[in-house]
């Protein structure tokens, strides 16, 4: 079946829509969970970002590091 120009340029406009609205929910998410503003983590996350675990904890992505794979971290032992 084909879909006429007019049919799917409304598919991509929704879809752009969609991916505009799951961006921003996910910018917000995020903002809250580091203490960022949203635009400064738009701005920041423009393509890719690669962090080593410690910069993770430093922005404020992760908690803590489980284990390395270069025997770095030492891991608390707790009992």
């Amino acid at each position: 079946m084909l879909l006429c120009t007019s049919a799917l340029n409304m598919l991509f406009f929704t879809q752009a829509k969609e991916l505009d609205t799951n961006t921003d929910y996910y910018l917000e998410l995020l903002s809250k969970g580091v203490s960022k503003p949203k635009e400064e983590l738009a701005e920041f996350l423009k393509g890719p970002r690669y962090f080593r675990a410690q910069e993770a904890i430093d922005y404020g992505l992760a908690d803590t590091i489980l284990h390395s794979l270069d025997g770095s971290f030492k891991p608390k032992v707790s009992c």
